[in-house]
């Protein structure tokens, strides 16, 4: 029982949908919060837009996330033509946690692909400010609370497909990544889009002057 909202632009410029993601540290947010952000890209770029729930930390832990969007894109695709949606493609997009949840998505997809239990639709990535390198060496009490809540019992090391940078790369689709030079996060950014030149992926780095973290929910203020 996943949530998901679909959000349509009154201007259709393409039935290729974009699958949203929400931030939130895998606790905070809902389908709610973020619907005036999406709404506006929605309306902005022309497709509809699938805006994805995942059950939050602490009460569920890694890999409940991940499996509720492997299951909410795996619905989205096989309902597609039902939903006057493109059924050959879409375009994953997350901000924050949902940016890495969003990479990690894709990853498990190809796994399944190869298993050929999936059909392989996803397109393009968009990443804004996610966290690919997994907790820091010396995280803030908060980044700390953060990853024991979404890890539970399990340390960042002992789950080997967590940290986005330490994965097989070489088969993701085109990505865009976006982040503040303010944004903590920064270097995550900068080191995946040198894991993507080293793996040969096409991608576009944009690094937004004078913004923190999280900066897109304030469209409305900038």
């Amino acid at each position: 029982e996943i949530p998901i909202r679909l959000v349509w632009p009154d201007k259709i410029c393409s039935t290729v949908p974009l699958v949203y993601i929400r931030g939130g540290g895998w606790w905070a947010g809902s389908l709610a919060s973020s619907f005036p952000l999406v709404e506006f890209v929605a309306q902005a770029c022309g497709h509809p837009v699938c805006m994805v729930d995942f059950r939050r930390t602490p009460e569920f832990h890694y890999p409940a996330q991940l499996d509720d969007c492997l299951e909410a894109v795996t619905w989205i695709s096989a309902n597609a033509r039902s939903l006057d949606m493109s059924p050959d493609s879409c375009i994953l997009w997350g901000e924050s946690a949902g940016a890495t949840l969003a990479v990690q998505t894709d990853l498990e997809l190809k796994q399944r692909q190869k298993l050929h239990m999936y059909s392989d639709v996803v397109a393009g990535l968009v990443l804004l400010y996610g966290n690919f390198a997994g907790p820091a060496i010396e995280p803030s009490s908060r980044s700390q609370w953060i990853w024991d809540n979404y890890l539970g019992k399990h340390g960042p090391f002992g789950l080997n497909d967590v940290i986005v940078l330490d994965r097989d790369l070489s088969h993701l689709p085109r990505c865009w990544l976006g982040v503040g030079d303010l944004d903590p996060l920064l270097n995550d950014s900068l080191a995946l889009a040198h894991a993507l030149h080293q793996w040969g992926v096409s991608y576009r780095l944009r690094i937004f002057q004078g913004l923190p973290h999280s900066f897109l929910p304030m469209f409305r203020l900038l």
